[in-house]
């Protein structure tokens, strides 16, 4: 993942802004992934009948242009064999939990 990208991820976390879980918008919260794609300049979008959100026509994962556009080397931001910030999210981590698993794990993501 790009350094100054992450940092910036990292910082927004930190914030800790409402999030949720299970989806990359709920119309209220955000998860991590979610976070990434505001940062990419991205608006969440009402899709699947107007009762779903998300970006660019996903609403799990990170939108293709969002992970190239942050150096991520996956659409669900796996940092190991066994872990990805998405089921971290989903699984209770907080933000500023998260924030750190970037911090430690960047050059993985």
């Amino acid at each position: 993942m790009h350094k100054h990208i992450a940092d910036l991820w990292i910082a927004d976390l930190e914030k800790n802004p409402p999030q949720t879980r299970q989806k990359l918008y709920d119309g209220h919260g955000y998860c991590c992934l979610g976070r990434l794609c505001l940062l990419a300049g991205m608006k969440p979008e009402v899709f699947y009948d107007q009762r779903d959100y998300g970006f660019a026509g996903e609403s799990a994962v990170l939108p293709r242009a969002v992970m190239e556009w942050a150096g991520m080397k996956s659409r669900s931001g796996e940092y190991d064999d066994d872990h990805c910030l998405s089921a971290d999210n989903d699984n209770g981590a907080t933000f500023p939990e998260i924030a750190q698993i970037i911090r430690v794990n960047c050059e993985a993501l």
